[in-house]
């Protein structure tokens, strides 16, 4: 284990983090108050064993032996809560689940993942001696997702004060733990440490030596995004098969760049044995890397290999909105919403929410953290007469400058940010007629009716209908969505697949129908060139991922039947 020295003294946190350690009981202007907050935080090997022990035991055959594990995993205190909330999230044994959730009850007395991000920040404005050593000590004891992220850009922020490598990050590249042999080389990488004390080949050496997985992703992406070193390209495109869908899209994405209009044909695969896209990347490199200028290749990152998933359980009408990372485990989860009707990513990373009101009396639109949940922005429009129908709005589309596309039935209406009063209401004759719109990039509204053929029409900027201007869409479903994909092009969720038309043209350019499908929900055209949507058929609900060329490559099943979902989106 690394070693936690107590610091002599302490610059002054900043002062949401101050309030955050002191009424934890944390005093922030005392450093071995800090430092020791984060290693009681922290267990050595042995203790981590005890606890994985104790663990398990709360599932015994025996009710005492139950009990006795229980008050050993809290005599561990707050170290025990990373284990515990895996227990919960995880861990097959209903009983172990329950007496998981109660253990942590009686821990979390106080926030312990915000005091521990507080205490973290706090470590890396001072810059103590040995802090690189204090954060990655820590590190394997974070509370969720948030501090150990806090940890890592820690670690990077004090890799770059120094041009001297900190001894305890490279020290920490042949760690046991595979977690901190990742986290130090990123830091070393990213924050330009490992370029000034030429320690770049160590970092490269132990990248290409590493065994778990994900950690060597993390550094040879490091090596290769930001200290942009070739040598670590080939044995990143080497990794793909042993990586997690998140973590390949985040490799195309990178590849896709660089090759521009040279990427190999159907460059996107599964990476399976006998695939060939892996061995279409690595000839494509093979023949490109010499006279390749890594150094002047633009690359900005598309995705961060996350999957936000909406969806339903129950209890009736109870939200599920959460997302998972690039290796499928839960990143954040927002409370339920009891009357949700879409949810869309905004750029910035947050998230763009529409909810019925009770009753049906109105609809709101909120803009929330995803992560703590604060609501940043909200607003409710509400209806102008009683409504007669089940839902005000199905759709709630953000548009530039805060403004909100809303989706109806009946009714397609646009608001700028902050207007009570529309820019326009477009209504149609038949109140159930609506399936759903979008808007494109010159400005006009396609809107997909029920009504017809033609099942889809134009509104101008106004919201007036285009006459003799329709595209010749598939009947649609009361599920229907679509999207506008660059210019001209829409997505379209079918009653049984996928289709893009071309708007300019007014035909079909694609379609893929899904076997076995009932309804498919939503549709997102990937940076990789693929298509992902939700598809509901006689197995329940799935995450799909199809080419151009009608391959799925990648499926997703929410764990548990009583999910439905009907909206995934790649962040």
């Amino acid at each position: 284990m690394l070693a936690l020295l107590v610091v002599a003294s302490l610059a002054a946190p900043p002062a949401d983090d101050w309030k955050t350690l002191t009424a934890a009981g944390v005093n922030p202007d005392d450093p071995s108050a800090v430092v020791g907050y984060l290693r009681k935080r922290t267990l050595d090997p042995d203790a981590q064993k005890r606890l994985e022990a104790a663990v398990a035991d709360l599932g015994a055959e025996k009710f005492v032996d139950r009990q006795a594990a229980s008050k050993r995993v809290i005599g561990f205190g707050p170290a025990a809560a990373v284990l515990l909330r895996q227990a919960v999230q995880q861990h097959p044994d209903p009983e172990v689940q329950h007496r998981a959730s109660e253990c942590l009850r009686q821990l979390d007395t106080v926030p312990h993942a915000a005091v521990a991000a507080a205490a973290v920040r706090s470590v890396v404005v001072a810059a103590p001696a040995d802090a690189a050593g204090v954060l990655l000590g820590f590190l394997p004891a974070a509370d969720d997702r948030s501090v150990a992220a806090a940890v890592r850009a820690g670690l990077v922020t004090l890799a770059g004060r120094d041009a001297a490598a900190d001894p305890g990050l490279t020290a920490a590249l042949t760690d046991p733990q595979a977690v901190r042999r990742a986290a130090a080389a990123v830091a070393l990488v990213e924050g330009g440490a490992a370029r000034a004390a030429a320690l770049l080949p160590k970092v490269l050496a132990a990248a290409v030596a590493e065994s778990e997985p994900d950690a060597g992703f993390q550094m040879l992406f490091a090596l290769a995004t930001s200290a942009r070193q070739k040598p670590a390209v080939a044995p990143l495109v080497e990794l793909l098969p042993k990586l997690p869908r998140g973590r390949q899209w985040q490799v195309e994405d990178f590849l896709l760049q660089l090759a521009g209009t040279n990427a190999p044909t159907n460059p996107v695969g599964r990476y399976t044995a006998g695939d060939p896209a892996r061995a279409a990347w690595l000839k494509w490199w093979a023949t490109t890397a010499d006279g390749f200028d890594l150094t002047a290749a633009k690359f900005v990152p598309r995705t961060t290999g996350g999957l936000l998933l909406v969806g339903s359980a129950p209890p009736v009408e109870s939200s599920v909105v959460h997302e998972l990372g690039p290796d499928l485990q839960e990143r954040w989860r927002l409370p339920p919403v009891a009357r949700l009707a879409d949810v869309r990513p905004l750029p910035d990373g947050r998230v763009h929410i529409g909810e019925r009101l009770p009753g049906n009396t109105g609809f709101r639109v909120s803009v929330v953290e995803p992560v703590t949940g604060k609501v940043v922005r909200t607003q409710v429009f509400p209806l102008k007469a009683p409504n007669q129908l089940d839902v005000p709005y199905t759709q709630a589309h953000p548009l530039p400058g805060d403004g909100v596309l809303l989706v109806g039935p009946g009714e397609v209406a646009e608001y700028a940010g902050g207007k009570t009063a529309p820019v326009f209401a477009y209504q149609r004759q038949q109140k159930l007629d609506v399936a759903a719109a979008c808007r494109l990039a010159d400005g006009r509204t396609l809107v997909v009716v029920k009504g017809g053929p033609p099942h889809a029409l134009f509104l101008d900027p106004a919201g007036a209908e285009i006459p003799d201007l329709t595209l010749p869409l598939a009947s649609p479903q009361y599920s229907a969505a679509v999207t506008a994909v660059g210019a001209d092009r829409v997505l379209v969720a079918e009653p049984d697949g996928l289709a893009e038309y071309d708007v300019t043209a007014g035909k079909l350019v694609w379609r893929h129908s899904f076997a076995g499908a009932r309804m498919t929900y939503g549709v997102q055209r990937l940076p990789n060139g693929n298509t992902l949507s939700v598809v509901v058929g006689p197995a329940g609900s799935q995450v799909m991922e199809v080419t151009p060329t009608n391959v799925v490559v990648w499926t997703y099943s929410p764990p548990g039947s009583q999910v439905q979902l009907f909206r995934a989106f790649q962040r």
